[in-house]
């Protein structure tokens, strides 16, 4: 049974959402080719939701949607800076983007996307909401990094953070079914509070699987020696994707 309580951490990554939707179906029935509105829309999709995250952040910590996600203020003060940050993106994209003569809808709703991805990231509380988080905001961002189409370098920036994206994907969720199968949870709680019976009955899978979600992490965070794609990606993204 989910309460009216259990849905107040999603209003920000829904007034993102929502947003992004309502910018790509004003740019099918767009007839003007003003599109000054888009980047003013976004913006202040992005402010709603950073305020109604800044609420969310007075309120106590507790674990909401049957303990697939958590509520607090760290959660919550993260959803503060993403959409402070997405803002900030928006804005710089507007001369950027214009000057190219690509300023279209799907920019700002990609950008949208990718925000809301990155604030559900932050309230996951189990692997499998944050590996669909996670990868809601990866895919909006494969599609951004190669959105000018000119030129061989967006392309090719494209294509190696999607093709490694996917590799560091499949490395995360594997790591995560092994801990599932050590811990019989997917619940980072839980997780926690099994691992020592895991331990004890299969360190093998228990090492492994750390391991792979540790290297699935490392490649979305460019750490070494995860690293090798982010020359070529942030050289060839738009700026204000990068």
């Amino acid at each position: 049974t989910f309460t009216r309580e259990d849905f107040a951490p999603l209003v920000p990554a829904g007034l993102l959402v929502g947003a992004a939707i309502l910018l790509m179906l004003s740019e099918v029935f767009l007839t003007s080719k003003s599109r000054a509105y888009q980047a003013v829309l976004a913006t202040v999709a992005c402010v709603l939701a950073g305020l109604f995250g800044l609420h969310n952040a007075f309120a106590p910590a507790r674990s909401v949607l049957q303990g697939f996600a958590v509520l607090d203020p760290f959660s919550s003060f993260l959803t503060v800076v993403v959409c402070l940050g997405t803002a900030l993106a928006v804005m710089l994209s507007i001369g950027f983007l214009r000057h190219r003569n690509a300023e279209r809808g799907e920019f700002y709703a990609l950008l949208l996307f990718a925000a809301a991805g990155m604030s559900l990231l932050a309230l996951s509380a189990e692997f499998i909401t944050l590996f669909i988080n996670l990868e809601v905001m990866s895919i909006a961002t494969y599609a951004l990094t190669a959105y000018l189409r000119r030129g061989p370098r967006p392309a090719e920036a494209g294509f190696k953070y999607f093709i490694l994206g996917a590799f560091s994907a499949a490395l995360l969720l594997y790591g995560a079914a092994l801990l599932y199968g050590a811990t019989g949870s997917t619940k980072f709680a839980a997780i926690s509070a099994g691992l020592p019976a895991a331990v004890a009955s299969a360190p093998w899978m228990v090492t492994i699987g750390f391991l792979l979600v540790a290297a699935g992490f490392g490649f979305k965070v460019a750490a070494v020696p995860f690293h090798m794609w982010t020359p070529d990606v942030y050289e060839g993204a738009p700026t204000p994707v990068t």
